[in-house]
């Protein structure tokens, strides 16, 4: 429960609320002084705020987050219970709750074993849900190579991956990757190889 209150109290600093009770930067610990909120007031106070509040905060990125059992699902649980989506770096991982895998989507960073579910099945089912689908690269076959629905095409300017041209990146995000966000808004409905 240590992480979960640090959450709050981050929460807590964003929206100038109290859902953990001791001041910050109080360390997260054990003692007959400490109250966290119950999952009710967490979830009203989350809803009122959101209607009220925009702390510019929507997402939380784990990055280097391997594991993939209890504890994936119970840090996003944390997560998401304060409004915030969950995202990570590796296709497989947490892939139920998170919204964006950063390896799923960056063709030449991973290989194709570290891309995350490449179905089609899943793809049908859950395109319009997230964002954790593997770019459109054919050679990684199934879902992996389908030129209608696309996939993001991550090319940075920054310096990540030696990724340095700007030009570049502003091609790709609309020639590439608007168009594949237009269409995951939408749920397939009949898919025809």
């Amino acid at each position: 429960g240590l992480c979960y209150k640090r959450l709050l109290q981050l929460y807590d600093q964003l929206n100038d609320t109290s859902l953990y009770a001791n001041a910050w930067p109080g360390v997260a610990g054990e003692g007959e002084d400490e109250t966290v909120a119950d999952a009710k007031t967490i979830a009203d106070t989350v809803a009122e705020k959101k209607e009220t509040v925009d702390t510019n905060l929507d997402f939380m990125y784990l990055d280097v987050w391997y594991g993939d059992a209890w504890e994936t699902r119970k840090i996003a649980q944390q997560i998401n219970s304060l409004g915030w989506r969950f995202s990570t770096d590796f296709g497989t991982t947490g892939e139920y709750d998170s919204t964006w895998q950063h390896w799923a989507t960056e063709g030449s960073y991973g290989g194709s074993t570290g891309k995350g579910i490449n179905s089609d099945v899943i793809r049908f089912i859950r395109n319009h849900q997230k964002d954790s689908f593997i770019l459109n690269w054919p050679s990684y076959g199934g879902t992996a190579d389908n030129p209608l629905l696309g996939g993001y095409d991550l090319s940075g300017f920054e310096g990540w991956g030696s990724n340095n041209n700007f030009n570049d990146y502003m091609t790709r995000t609309f020639a590439v990757n608007l168009p594949t966000k237009f269409l995951q808004h939408y749920e397939v409905y009949k898919w025809e190889n």
